[in-house]
């Protein structure tokens, strides 16, 4: 019984996007809640921590989007002093898709952004700007819902640190040009 369920599931998770339509649409908004495995540098010295975030995008063509993420941080110090640390990461976006028409679409990315930590016990923020760039992956399971996951690493210019993250989400695209869709019916 229970390879029969499995079985099923797997069928229609892998046919349910055969009679759907998706892509890329030019002009739409593109809303992306998120979940990230953030790992800090080693010159941070912060333990690594689940990061959740929100995207706001707009598709400029079916190859090319612009987002910009927000994730809230709330982490600890490692070594001998532990002390919580909060704070937020910014970032504007660029994304380039490699298969604008397919159900499976790799894209890059790259853009700017700024890490803001600040330690317990103190009233200044350690702003830092960075520079960030990844790949990843994003399949279509409607018109207007995908799930993506990329890996991205975030250089700060001060210190020379990477950091990196893993990003899961979920992808909601609103209005656009519906008539650039793909019909996988056949």
């Amino acid at each position: 019984m229970r390879k029969i369920i499995i079985s099923s599931f797997i069928t229609f998770f892998f046919c349910l996007p055969l009679v759907l339509f998706a892509a890329n649409r030019t002009n739409s908004w593109i809303i992306t809640p998120s979940l990230s495995a953030y790992n800090y540098a080693a010159k941070r010295h912060m333990d690594d921590q689940a990061v959740p975030g929100f995207s706001l995008g707009y598709g400029l063509s079916s190859r090319v989007s612009a987002a910009l993420y927000f994730g809230r941080m709330m982490t600890t110090q490692t070594g001998s002093e532990k002390r919580d640390v909060r704070g937020a990461i910014y970032a504007l976006d660029g994304f380039y898709y490699f298969m604008p028409q397919s159900l499976l679409q790799p894209y890059l990315l790259a853009g700017v952004g700024i890490i803001r930590l600040i330690p317990a016990n103190r009233a200044d923020a350690d702003t830092q700007a960075n520079l960030n760039a990844g790949a990843g992956a994003m399949y279509f399971f409607s018109n207007q819902i995908a799930l993506s996951l990329d890996l991205r690493d975030f250089y700060t210019m001060v210190g020379g640190k990477h950091d990196f993250m893993g990003n899961f989400s979920v992808v909601i695209m609103l209005g656009g040009d519906k008539n650039k869709s793909i019909d996988t019916k056949g």
